[in-house]
Parts: structure tokens; sequence; C-alpha cells
């Protein structure tokens, strides 16, 4: 019996993770221009972000703003049709506060998105550096000038930060990074005098994000290695292949945290070269789901970056795809844009034993079998009806068909 419950509990466990990708061009959502900057490398800013409070989307290219906001209503922002935004400009990411979107110009300050209208908020030039929000008041670094803070409608200049590109405010301590994946991290207080901390266990000097845990006092750095974690203003552990099991190869380029204070990384054989998507679990140490190209209808042909919304799904969005991993309800807008596959495959019976058969009314290319980490372990013919799956070892599967329009579906299958 208690064998029983613990398989029961995983099977609950790997049911939440292991869901459907969805993934739409741009166009399928009616935008005609590219989502996000191609070179991500020579800027300070994510050009995809999901604000918290209304679960809206922000992406933004050189010369334009898009947006779809959680009812599936789509707005853009570009010279033509937006007057405040005079050429040339360079848009670049977004911070957020309740009711209000922060838009970073790096040639001409910042917009506020407020009340459906867009404005300046602070105009000035070469304006080439980060910004960050924290409690009700927004910061604003600016190259060898003094940052400026935002709050209750009124500007401050506080103390220069230097070259700083990439800040993070964190309990009236402030946490500068410079451009994305270089070398080095940075500590301030509220006074502006430099402080230091104890780096003697980080793994590397390497910095392509870093971000506090939601959840407690914790900042994680990934770096060229994995990810170095400190508290208390010293580095005492981290994450890395030698003390985690399935940590996929190269870099973290971007990383998210759930509800339960684990981890959706993006990793990277370089900056500029994304290559699958994996889920720590900090209990575990353990990169329990996995996802690339040849488990998952991903695109990652140019940089792309990752958002969690705040009901649990996974997004992921580069140039000219938006794509999302269905862990909970998704919105309305995207549930009607494109039917599940689900529908028109089933397999059965389920739970199987010897022979399992399939059903469908589309003509599939490509028919395998995945284990609960995403690991292809057979190839089927498309064109067969039933595979065997006597000699497996019971447990979970996961069933991937490929139409031959392309499309992916996963059915869960079950070994008794």
């Amino acid at each position: 019996m208690k064998l029983l419950f613990a398989f029961l509990f995983m099977m609950c466990i790997s049911v939440g993770l292991t869901q459907e990708w969805h993934k739409y061009h741009r166009n399928d959502v009616g935008f005609a221009y590219a989502l996000t900057d191609p070179d991500y490398i020579t800027t300070s800013g994510r050009h995809f972000r999901i604000n918290p409070y209304d679960n809206s989307l922000w992406m933004v290219s050189q010369h334009t703003i898009q947006t779809i906001a959680s009812d599936g209503t789509k707005q853009y922002f570009h010279f033509t049709n937006t007057p405040i935004l005079v050429p040339p400009y360079r848009l670049v990411t977004f911070e957020f506060l309740p009711n209000k979107v922060f838009i970073l110009d790096e040639y001409n300050g910042i917009y506020l998105y407020e009340n459906e209208e867009l404005s300046v908020l602070y105009s000035t030039t070469g304006l080439c550096n980060g910004i960050t929000t924290y409690g009700d008041s927004l910061f604003i670094l600016r190259n060898n000038n003094p940052m400026v803070k935002w709050t209750d409608q009124n500007l401050y200049y506080l103390f220069s930060t230097g070259t700083a590109r990439r800040i993070i405010v964190k309990n009236n301590w402030f946490w500068m990074g410079r451009n994305f994946g270089t070398s080095g991290l940075s500590l301030y207080n509220q006074t502006g005098i430099q402080s230091s901390f104890d780096y003697s266990l980080r793994m590397d000097p390497g910095n392509y994000d870093f971000k506090f845990s939601p959840h407690h006092d914790t900042l994680y750095v990934a770096g060229n290695k994995g990810l170095s974690l400190l508290h208390n203003l010293t580095f005492f552990d981290s994450i890395a292949p030698d003390n985690t099991t399935n940590m996929p190869p190269g870099v973290i380029l971007d990383f998210e945290f759930d509800a339960n204070d684990n981890i959706w990384a993006l990793f990277g054989s370089d900056a500029q070269t994304p290559t699958s998507i994996a889920h720590y679990d900090q209990a575990t140490k353990n990169w329990d789901v996995h996802y690339d190209t040849g488990n998952a209808n991903l695109n990652f042909d140019t940089y792309c970056s990752i958002e969690l919304d705040n009901l649990g799904n996974l997004w992921m969005v580069n140039q000219a795809y938006i794509h999302v991993l269905e862990l909970s309800t998704l919105p309305d807008w995207l549930s009607v844009k494109q039917p599940k596959l689900e529908a028109r495959v089933s397999i059965y019976p389920n739970p199987a034993k010897e022979t399992v058969s399939i059903e469908t009314d589309v003509i599939l290319s490509e028919m395998y079998l995945t284990d609960q980490l995403g690991k292809r372990i057979r190839t089927f013919n498309p064109t067969e009806k039933q595979f065997s799956v006597a000699e497996l070892p019971s447990g979970m599967y996961f069933v991937e068909f490929v139409t031959e329009k392309g499309e992916k579906s996963t059915v869960k299958l079950v070994k008794e």
C-alpha cells in the first residue's frame, strides 16, 4: 500500500510538470513586428516580461512596444501611431508597479504606461543603463551619473553607480551588475557606500542573470558553471553539475522561481545560443524535467527569455514565436487560438500491460515514447496503429505525436 501511495504521489508531481507546449507565431496573435530585440548582449534589459499584477505580456524590439492583455486585447506602440516615440530611440526592457508599466528607452529616458496611455516619465539622453522597482519606487541607473529614484510622482537623485547596467534592490541594499554575461557584482548601501561581501565560495565571476528568491533573502547568480547562492552577504552554496542530478549542459541564461521555490532555467551553449529549458527541484536537487527541440515544439533560432505568469504557466518568447508550457489554466485568449490535438489522438487501454492501440483522424509523421524526464527512449512507426509496451518497467511514460503539418501533442501513458 505504501508503494502504491508513493507511486501515485510521484504521478501527481510529474503530471503537474510534464505538460504540453503551445507555440504561436507572432502572426497568429496579430503582430507583424519582431517580438524581441535580436541582440540581447549589447543591452541591459529583458525584452520580454509578464506584468505580475495583471498577467499582461510585454515585448519590445528596438523600435516597437507590443503588449497582450490577459483578455487577449493587443496593442502596439511605434512612432507611426505614438507621437512621443521620436526616432532615434532604442526600447530595451520593462518594470512594473500596480497599474503602472515602465519602459526603458536607452536613447531618450523612461516612458510610463498608465490608464491605457503612454507618456514620458523621465526625459534624458544617453540612458544606456537599467531599471528596477522596489516597494512603491522605481530606480533608474545612469552611466557614471547619480542614480534616479522615482516615488510619489517625484524624482530624486541618489549616488553614482559607475558603469553598472543592471540593478536589484532588496532590504535597502543595491546589487549591481554589468552587461549580460560579463563578470562583476557590486553592492552599495543606501548611503551610496560600496560594501564588501564574501565571494570566496562563488563558483565563478560570470553573471548572466541574478535575482533574489521571492520566498527568502537568498540571492542566486547565474554564472558560467551554474548558480551561486548568497545569504547574509556570503556565498555559501551552488547549484552545479557536481552537486545535482540530470543538469543539462551549458550556461544558465535566464531563470525564474515557481510558487514552490523551485527553478525553471533557460540553458544555452553561449550568450546568443539557447538550447533547452529545465526544471530544478530544490528539495531533491534533481533537474526533473528537461525540454529541447528533441522532445518539445520549441524554437531556439534567436535569443529567448522565459517568464512565469501568476497562474504558474511558463512562457518563452523569441523574435518570432510565443511558447507557453501549460502548467495551470491558460488564458482564454490562448485556449481559443489553437485547438488541442489531444482530442484527435487517443491511446487505449491506458493503463496498459502489453499492447497499446492508437486512434486518430490525422496523419502522423512521427511517434515516440519518452520517460518522465523527457528523454526519448523508443521510436515507433507512425503508420502503425499499435505498439507493444510489454517489456517496459511499470511506471509513467509519455507518447509524443507529430502530424504531417508539424503539430505536436503529448499523451500520458501508464504501464502497469
